[in-house]
Protein backbone atom coordinates (compact mmCIF):
# COMPACT_ATOMS: atom_id res chain seq x y z
CA UNK A 1 0.00 0.00 0.00
CA UNK A 2 1.13 3.36 -1.15
CA UNK A 3 -0.92 5.30 1.68
CA UNK A 4 -3.45 7.99 0.78
CA UNK A 5 -2.74 11.27 -1.30
CA UNK A 6 -5.67 12.97 -1.35
CA UNK A 7 -9.18 12.48 -0.67
CA UNK A 8 -12.00 14.65 -3.08
CA UNK A 9 -15.87 15.34 -2.45
CA UNK A 10 -17.33 15.20 -6.07
CA UNK A 11 -21.48 16.56 -6.34
CA UNK A 12 -24.01 18.75 -7.89
CA UNK A 13 -24.52 22.32 -6.01
CA UNK A 14 -27.83 23.05 -8.06
CA UNK A 15 -27.19 20.87 -10.78
CA UNK A 16 -23.61 22.18 -11.45
CA UNK A 17 -21.00 19.58 -10.96
CA UNK A 18 -18.49 20.67 -8.33
CA UNK A 19 -15.35 18.87 -6.88
CA UNK A 20 -13.47 19.63 -3.93
CA UNK A 21 -10.92 18.53 -1.68
CA UNK A 22 -11.50 17.23 1.90
CA UNK A 23 -9.07 18.22 4.16
CA UNK A 24 -6.97 15.91 7.04
CA UNK A 25 -8.99 16.97 10.25
CA UNK A 26 -6.66 14.37 12.65
CA UNK A 27 -3.53 12.75 12.71
CA UNK A 28 -5.56 9.54 12.78
CA UNK A 29 -6.12 10.34 8.93
CA UNK A 30 -9.69 11.28 9.44
CA UNK A 31 -10.87 13.96 7.06
CA UNK A 32 -12.86 16.32 7.05
CA UNK A 33 -15.20 18.10 4.53
CA UNK A 34 -17.64 21.32 4.90
CA UNK A 35 -20.95 22.31 2.79
CA UNK A 36 -21.25 25.70 2.77
CA UNK A 37 -24.66 26.65 3.93
CA UNK A 38 -26.63 28.60 1.65
CA UNK A 39 -27.37 31.93 1.89
CA UNK A 40 -31.44 31.83 0.65
CA UNK A 41 -31.61 28.43 2.24
CA UNK A 42 -32.63 26.07 -1.36
CA UNK A 43 -29.11 25.42 -2.06
CA UNK A 44 -29.44 21.88 -2.89
CA UNK A 45 -26.10 19.33 -2.94
CA UNK A 46 -26.87 15.98 -4.71
CA UNK A 47 -24.88 12.76 -6.16
CA UNK A 48 -22.65 13.23 -3.09
CA UNK A 49 -19.32 10.70 -3.35
CA UNK A 50 -16.29 10.60 -1.40
CA UNK A 51 -13.74 9.34 -3.66
CA UNK A 52 -10.26 8.61 -2.03
CA UNK A 53 -7.01 8.38 -4.31
CA UNK A 54 -3.54 6.90 -3.35
CA UNK A 55 -0.31 8.14 -4.49
CA UNK A 56 -0.10 5.83 -7.77
CA UNK A 57 -3.21 7.11 -8.82
CA UNK A 58 -6.00 4.44 -7.72
CA UNK A 59 -9.07 5.24 -6.14
CA UNK A 60 -12.00 4.05 -4.40
CA UNK A 61 -15.57 5.79 -4.47
CA UNK A 62 -18.32 5.41 -1.45
CA UNK A 63 -21.45 6.98 -1.00
CA UNK A 64 -21.55 8.54 2.29
CA UNK A 65 -24.29 8.23 4.94
CA UNK A 66 -25.69 11.09 5.38
CA UNK A 67 -28.08 12.18 8.33
CA UNK A 68 -30.36 15.24 8.85
CA UNK A 69 -29.97 17.47 12.25
CA UNK A 70 -32.36 15.20 13.57
CA UNK A 71 -30.17 12.19 13.06
CA UNK A 72 -32.45 10.83 10.39
CA UNK A 73 -31.03 8.93 7.48
CA UNK A 74 -32.10 10.17 3.96
CA UNK A 75 -32.17 7.57 2.53
CA UNK A 76 -30.35 9.14 -0.43
CA UNK A 77 -27.08 10.36 -1.87
CA UNK A 78 -28.08 14.09 -1.11
CA UNK A 79 -27.98 16.79 1.41
CA UNK A 80 -29.75 19.85 1.70
CA UNK A 81 -29.19 22.84 4.02
CA UNK A 82 -31.70 25.30 4.41
CA UNK A 83 -32.61 27.88 6.70
CA UNK A 84 -36.41 28.45 5.66
CA UNK A 85 -38.60 27.99 8.47
CA UNK A 86 -41.60 26.15 8.32
CA UNK A 87 -44.95 27.93 7.57
CA UNK A 88 -48.26 28.17 9.60
CA UNK A 89 -51.81 29.54 8.84
CA UNK A 90 -54.10 29.99 11.43
CA UNK A 91 -58.04 30.42 9.88
CA UNK A 92 -60.41 31.54 12.40
CA UNK A 93 -63.91 31.91 11.48
CA UNK A 94 -64.87 35.76 11.70
CA UNK A 95 -66.40 37.45 14.60
CA UNK A 96 -70.30 36.67 15.99
CA UNK A 97 -69.53 40.48 17.09
CA UNK A 98 -71.80 43.38 16.12
CA UNK A 99 -69.61 45.96 17.43
CA UNK A 100 -67.74 47.65 14.45
CA UNK A 101 -65.36 49.22 16.94
CA UNK A 102 -64.42 46.14 17.96
CA UNK A 103 -61.41 44.74 16.79
CA UNK A 104 -61.55 41.04 18.81
CA UNK A 105 -62.99 38.29 17.83
CA UNK A 106 -65.89 37.14 20.07
CA UNK A 107 -68.17 33.98 19.38
CA UNK A 108 -71.70 32.96 21.00
CA UNK A 109 -71.56 29.57 19.50
CA UNK A 110 -69.40 26.27 18.39
CA UNK A 111 -67.27 27.19 16.00
CA UNK A 112 -64.65 25.00 13.72
CA UNK A 113 -61.63 26.31 12.48
CA UNK A 114 -58.02 24.98 11.29
CA UNK A 115 -54.10 25.61 12.30
CA UNK A 116 -52.51 24.20 9.08
CA UNK A 117 -48.12 24.12 9.28
CA UNK A 118 -45.81 23.60 6.05
CA UNK A 119 -42.39 23.21 5.61
CA UNK A 120 -41.72 22.04 2.28
CA UNK A 121 -37.88 22.14 2.35
CA UNK A 122 -36.90 19.65 5.32
CA UNK A 123 -39.99 18.71 5.95
CA UNK A 124 -41.78 19.10 9.91
CA UNK A 125 -39.96 17.66 13.08
CA UNK A 126 -42.14 18.91 15.48
CA UNK A 127 -45.84 20.61 15.75
CA UNK A 128 -47.12 21.89 18.73
CA UNK A 129 -50.33 24.02 19.89
CA UNK A 130 -51.13 26.18 23.12
CA UNK A 131 -54.05 27.72 24.58
CA UNK A 132 -53.49 29.83 27.45
CA UNK A 133 -50.09 28.42 27.61
CA UNK A 134 -51.94 24.84 27.75
CA UNK A 135 -50.91 22.09 25.29
CA UNK A 136 -53.61 20.89 23.19
CA UNK A 137 -53.41 17.05 23.05
CA UNK A 138 -56.18 14.29 22.32
CA UNK A 139 -56.69 12.37 25.75
CA UNK A 140 -59.03 9.59 27.11
CA UNK A 141 -61.66 12.34 28.49
CA UNK A 142 -61.44 14.14 24.65
CA UNK A 143 -59.58 12.05 22.32
CA UNK A 144 -60.96 14.27 19.05
CA UNK A 145 -59.80 17.51 20.20
CA UNK A 146 -57.33 17.61 17.52
CA UNK A 147 -58.41 16.26 14.10
CA UNK A 148 -55.16 15.93 12.12
CA UNK A 149 -54.42 15.17 8.17
CA UNK A 150 -50.79 14.48 7.31
CA UNK A 151 -49.50 14.81 3.91
CA UNK A 152 -45.57 13.47 3.41
CA UNK A 153 -43.22 14.33 0.95
CA UNK A 154 -41.08 11.47 -1.36
CA UNK A 155 -39.05 10.94 1.47
CA UNK A 156 -41.48 10.51 3.80
CA UNK A 157 -40.93 13.63 5.46
CA UNK A 158 -44.28 15.81 6.82
CA UNK A 159 -44.34 18.33 4.55
CA UNK A 160 -47.64 19.83 5.87
CA UNK A 161 -49.87 18.84 8.77
CA UNK A 162 -53.43 20.97 9.31
CA UNK A 163 -55.34 20.14 12.78
CA UNK A 164 -59.19 21.48 13.06
CA UNK A 165 -60.36 22.66 16.02
CA UNK A 166 -63.68 23.18 17.48
CA UNK A 167 -64.31 26.15 19.87
CA UNK A 168 -66.19 24.18 21.89
CA UNK A 169 -64.14 21.46 22.70
CA UNK A 170 -61.20 23.92 23.33
CA UNK A 171 -63.43 25.71 26.18
CA UNK A 172 -64.36 21.76 27.57
CA UNK A 173 -60.28 21.08 27.75
CA UNK A 174 -59.43 23.56 29.25
CA UNK A 175 -62.63 23.37 31.89
CA UNK A 176 -61.08 20.16 32.44
CA UNK A 177 -57.39 21.14 32.80
CA UNK A 178 -58.94 23.92 35.42
CA UNK A 179 -57.56 26.94 33.04
CA UNK A 180 -60.44 28.11 32.00
CA UNK A 181 -60.09 32.18 31.38
CA UNK A 182 -61.88 34.52 33.58
CA UNK A 183 -62.16 36.64 30.84
CA UNK A 184 -62.95 34.27 28.21
CA UNK A 185 -60.37 35.34 25.80
CA UNK A 186 -58.24 31.69 24.45
CA UNK A 187 -54.64 33.17 23.36
CA UNK A 188 -53.34 30.31 20.25
CA UNK A 189 -49.40 29.88 20.37
CA UNK A 190 -48.36 27.73 17.60
CA UNK A 191 -44.77 26.36 17.68
CA UNK A 192 -43.16 24.56 14.33
CA UNK A 193 -39.48 22.99 14.21
CA UNK A 194 -38.55 21.28 10.77
CA UNK A 195 -35.98 18.87 10.57
CA UNK A 196 -33.04 21.12 9.81
CA UNK A 197 -34.07 22.82 13.46
CA UNK A 198 -35.60 25.81 12.01
CA UNK A 199 -37.96 27.09 13.89
CA UNK A 200 -41.14 29.20 14.30
CA UNK A 201 -43.75 30.25 16.39
CA UNK A 202 -46.84 32.43 16.44
CA UNK A 203 -49.02 33.68 19.08
CA UNK A 204 -50.85 36.55 17.24
CA UNK A 205 -54.23 34.66 17.10
CA UNK A 206 -57.12 34.08 19.70
CA UNK A 207 -60.99 34.71 20.07
CA UNK A 208 -63.20 35.34 23.02
CA UNK A 209 -66.09 33.17 24.05
CA UNK A 210 -69.64 35.14 25.13
CA UNK A 211 -72.56 32.74 25.35
CA UNK A 212 -74.63 34.57 28.24
CA UNK A 213 -77.65 36.41 27.12
CA UNK A 214 -78.33 40.09 28.82
CA UNK A 215 -80.96 40.37 31.68
CA UNK A 216 -83.55 43.23 31.67
CA UNK A 217 -83.60 44.02 35.40
CA UNK A 218 -85.96 46.85 35.03
CA UNK A 219 -88.06 49.33 33.41
CA UNK A 220 -88.58 52.39 35.18
CA UNK A 221 -90.85 55.59 34.18
CA UNK A 222 -89.56 59.07 33.58
CA UNK A 223 -93.26 60.24 35.78
CA UNK A 224 -95.28 58.77 38.21
CA UNK A 225 -98.32 56.93 37.32
CA UNK A 226 -101.63 58.32 38.25
CA UNK A 227 -100.94 55.85 41.07
CA UNK A 228 -97.42 56.65 42.01
CA UNK A 229 -95.87 53.56 40.60
CA UNK A 230 -92.48 54.42 39.33
CA UNK A 231 -91.05 51.01 37.87
CA UNK A 232 -91.57 47.80 36.90
CA UNK A 233 -89.18 44.79 38.15
CA UNK A 234 -91.51 41.70 37.92
CA UNK A 235 -92.71 40.82 34.51
CA UNK A 236 -95.73 39.08 33.70
CA UNK A 237 -97.80 38.48 30.34
CA UNK A 238 -101.01 40.39 32.42
CA UNK A 239 -102.92 42.21 29.40
CA UNK A 240 -104.77 43.84 32.08
CA UNK A 241 -103.95 48.30 32.12
CA UNK A 242 -102.00 49.36 35.34
CA UNK A 243 -100.39 51.57 34.47
CA UNK A 244 -102.20 55.30 33.61
CA UNK A 245 -100.79 58.74 32.57
CA UNK A 246 -102.03 62.24 31.40
CA UNK A 247 -99.38 63.07 29.16
CA UNK A 248 -96.24 61.24 26.99
CA UNK A 249 -93.58 60.22 28.66
CA UNK A 250 -90.44 57.62 28.43
CA UNK A 251 -89.72 54.28 29.80
CA UNK A 252 -85.84 53.38 30.69
CA UNK A 253 -85.22 49.87 29.74
CA UNK A 254 -82.36 49.03 32.72
CA UNK A 255 -80.54 45.94 31.02
CA UNK A 256 -77.51 43.67 33.21
CA UNK A 257 -74.68 41.27 31.20
CA UNK A 258 -72.65 38.64 31.90
CA UNK A 259 -68.83 39.07 33.89
CA UNK A 260 -67.90 37.77 30.48
CA UNK A 261 -69.35 40.33 27.94
CA UNK A 262 -68.51 41.42 24.35
CA UNK A 263 -70.78 44.54 25.87
CA UNK A 264 -74.35 45.52 25.56
CA UNK A 265 -75.56 46.80 22.09
CA UNK A 266 -79.58 47.51 22.15
CA UNK A 267 -83.07 46.87 22.88
CA UNK A 268 -85.64 45.92 20.24
CA UNK A 269 -89.01 46.59 20.94
CA UNK A 270 -92.64 46.71 20.00
CA UNK A 271 -95.87 48.88 21.17
CA UNK A 272 -98.54 46.75 20.34
CA UNK A 273 -101.92 49.01 20.47
CA UNK A 274 -104.97 47.75 21.81
CA UNK A 275 -107.45 46.12 19.03
CA UNK A 276 -110.24 48.74 19.99
CA UNK A 277 -107.22 51.55 19.45
CA UNK A 278 -105.80 51.71 16.26
CA UNK A 279 -107.00 48.36 15.38
CA UNK A 280 -104.29 46.59 17.01
CA UNK A 281 -101.51 48.54 15.07
CA UNK A 282 -97.82 47.66 16.18
CA UNK A 283 -95.17 50.30 16.62
CA UNK A 284 -91.33 48.36 16.11
CA UNK A 285 -88.25 50.06 17.05
CA UNK A 286 -84.49 49.81 18.53
CA UNK A 287 -82.75 51.99 21.25
CA UNK A 288 -78.66 52.04 21.79
CA UNK A 289 -77.64 50.76 25.65
CA UNK A 290 -75.79 53.28 27.18
CA UNK A 291 -74.48 52.39 30.57
CA UNK A 292 -76.94 49.75 30.85
CA UNK A 293 -79.94 51.71 29.89
CA UNK A 294 -81.98 52.03 26.78
CA UNK A 295 -84.97 54.64 26.01
CA UNK A 296 -88.05 54.18 24.72
CA UNK A 297 -90.30 57.34 24.00
CA UNK A 298 -93.87 56.74 24.48
CA UNK A 299 -96.10 58.55 21.71
CA UNK A 300 -99.12 60.59 22.55
CA UNK A 301 -102.81 58.72 23.23
CA UNK A 302 -100.70 55.36 23.05
CA UNK A 303 -103.10 52.38 24.73
CA UNK A 304 -101.51 49.21 24.92
CA UNK A 305 -98.53 46.80 26.03
CA UNK A 306 -94.97 46.97 25.60
CA UNK A 307 -92.60 44.13 24.73
CA UNK A 308 -88.92 44.32 25.25
CA UNK A 309 -85.59 42.37 24.10
CA UNK A 310 -81.76 43.27 25.34
CA UNK A 311 -78.90 41.80 22.82
CA UNK A 312 -75.28 42.37 23.34
CA UNK A 313 -72.92 42.90 20.63
CA UNK A 314 -72.12 39.04 20.52
CA UNK A 315 -75.70 38.29 19.35
CA UNK A 316 -76.70 37.06 22.66
CA UNK A 317 -80.62 37.78 23.09
CA UNK A 318 -82.45 38.07 26.68
CA UNK A 319 -85.95 36.60 27.16
CA UNK A 320 -88.76 39.09 25.54
CA UNK A 321 -90.35 40.44 28.80
CA UNK A 322 -94.03 42.65 28.66
CA UNK A 323 -95.90 44.35 31.78
CA UNK A 324 -99.61 45.39 32.18
CA UNK A 325 -101.20 47.81 29.51
CA UNK A 326 -99.99 51.90 29.61
CA UNK A 327 -102.66 54.42 29.05
CA UNK A 328 -101.68 57.89 28.00
CA UNK A 329 -105.06 59.76 28.72
CA UNK A 330 -105.37 63.64 27.66
CA UNK A 331 -109.29 63.96 27.77
CA UNK A 332 -111.80 64.18 30.34
CA UNK A 333 -114.46 61.91 31.71
CA UNK A 334 -117.81 62.76 29.38
CA UNK A 335 -120.94 63.69 31.32
CA UNK A 336 -124.25 63.18 29.77
CA UNK A 337 -127.92 63.70 31.07
CA UNK A 338 -130.95 62.76 29.67
CA UNK A 339 -133.64 64.87 28.53
CA UNK A 340 -136.35 66.26 31.34
CA UNK A 341 -139.82 66.89 30.29
CA UNK A 342 -139.95 70.65 30.41
CA UNK A 343 -142.65 72.77 32.48
CA UNK A 344 -143.78 76.19 32.07
CA UNK A 345 -144.46 76.92 36.04
CA UNK A 346 -141.66 78.80 37.73
CA UNK A 347 -141.56 79.96 41.33
CA UNK A 348 -141.07 83.88 42.81
CA UNK A 349 -137.00 83.09 41.97
CA UNK A 350 -137.60 81.80 38.69
CA UNK A 351 -136.97 78.29 39.22
CA UNK A 352 -138.66 75.87 37.16
CA UNK A 353 -141.80 73.92 39.11
CA UNK A 354 -142.78 70.74 38.58
CA UNK A 355 -146.16 68.91 39.24
CA UNK A 356 -145.15 65.24 38.99
CA UNK A 357 -142.09 63.26 39.63
CA UNK A 358 -139.31 64.19 37.34
CA UNK A 359 -136.90 61.29 35.76
CA UNK A 360 -133.42 61.67 33.82
CA UNK A 361 -130.60 59.41 33.78
CA UNK A 362 -126.61 60.24 34.36
CA UNK A 363 -124.26 58.90 31.90
CA UNK A 364 -120.73 58.83 32.68
CA UNK A 365 -118.00 57.68 30.04
CA UNK A 366 -114.70 57.39 29.16
CA UNK A 367 -113.16 55.02 26.92
CA UNK A 368 -109.66 55.35 26.89
CA UNK A 369 -108.49 55.10 30.58
CA UNK A 370 -112.16 54.17 32.30
CA UNK A 371 -113.80 55.21 35.31
CA UNK A 372 -112.23 55.47 38.89
CA UNK A 373 -114.47 57.37 41.01
CA UNK A 374 -117.66 59.14 40.82
CA UNK A 375 -118.61 62.23 43.14
CA UNK A 376 -122.52 63.72 42.74
CA UNK A 377 -123.94 65.69 44.68
CA UNK A 378 -127.98 66.90 45.22
CA UNK A 379 -128.72 69.88 46.33
CA UNK A 380 -132.43 71.27 47.64
CA UNK A 381 -134.37 72.99 49.73
CA UNK A 382 -134.63 70.61 51.88
CA UNK A 383 -130.90 69.69 52.30
CA UNK A 384 -127.67 68.52 50.57
CA UNK A 385 -126.63 65.35 49.71
CA UNK A 386 -123.00 63.95 48.15
CA UNK A 387 -121.82 60.92 47.24
CA UNK A 388 -118.56 58.69 46.17
CA UNK A 389 -118.40 56.21 44.40
CA UNK A 390 -115.25 54.13 43.49
CA UNK A 391 -113.97 51.53 41.33
CA UNK A 392 -112.19 48.52 43.12
CA UNK A 393 -109.38 47.92 41.60
CA UNK A 394 -108.53 44.88 42.47
CA UNK A 395 -111.75 43.14 40.89
CA UNK A 396 -112.98 42.24 38.05
CA UNK A 397 -116.60 44.06 37.24
CA UNK A 398 -119.13 42.82 34.06
CA UNK A 399 -121.70 44.66 32.06
CA UNK A 400 -124.73 44.95 34.35
CA UNK A 401 -122.60 45.11 38.32
CA UNK A 402 -124.03 47.02 40.15
CA UNK A 403 -122.23 49.69 42.16
CA UNK A 404 -122.53 51.85 45.46
CA UNK A 405 -124.96 54.18 45.18
CA UNK A 406 -127.42 52.82 42.21
CA UNK A 407 -124.68 53.49 39.38
CA UNK A 408 -124.94 50.43 37.02
CA UNK A 409 -121.70 49.30 34.65
CA UNK A 410 -122.80 49.23 31.09
CA UNK A 411 -119.21 49.01 29.05
CA UNK A 412 -116.20 47.77 29.91
CA UNK A 413 -112.71 47.59 28.30
CA UNK A 414 -110.89 44.28 30.12
CA UNK A 415 -110.52 45.50 33.88
CA UNK A 416 -111.59 49.24 32.70
CA UNK A 417 -115.11 50.29 33.31
CA UNK A 418 -115.61 52.63 30.57
CA UNK A 419 -119.58 53.45 31.02
CA UNK A 420 -121.82 54.05 33.99
CA UNK A 421 -125.05 54.61 33.92
CA UNK A 422 -127.41 56.20 36.94
CA UNK A 423 -131.04 56.76 36.76
CA UNK A 424 -132.16 59.51 39.31
CA UNK A 425 -136.48 59.88 40.55
CA UNK A 426 -136.16 63.44 41.99
CA UNK A 427 -139.93 63.50 43.92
Amino acid sequence: ETGIDKVVVRYLKNKEQQEKSANVRSADGTYDFTFDAPENGEVCYENIEVIAYDKIGHCSTETPNIQNIAGKESGTNFVMQEKVVPKLKVELPETDSQNSKCHQIWYNKNHSFTVAVADEESGIKDAAIYVNNVLLENTDFMPDLLETAIEYDSQGNQKKITYKLDTENICKYLEQMKHSPEDGKYNLKIQVSDNANNMVIDNTSSFSIDTEAPVINEISFSRQTADGIESVKEFTDDSDYKYFFNDTFSLSVKVSDGKISCGLNKISYKLVYDQNDNNGKIMNGTSDIHDGVATIEIPKGFKGRVFVKACDFADNSSNEVTTAGFVVDESDPEITVSSIKDTDQKDKNGNKIFANDVNFKVTVSDTVSGIKKITASVNSDSGNTSTLTEMDASKTYKVGDLLDDGWVVTAIDRNLVTEVTKQYNIT
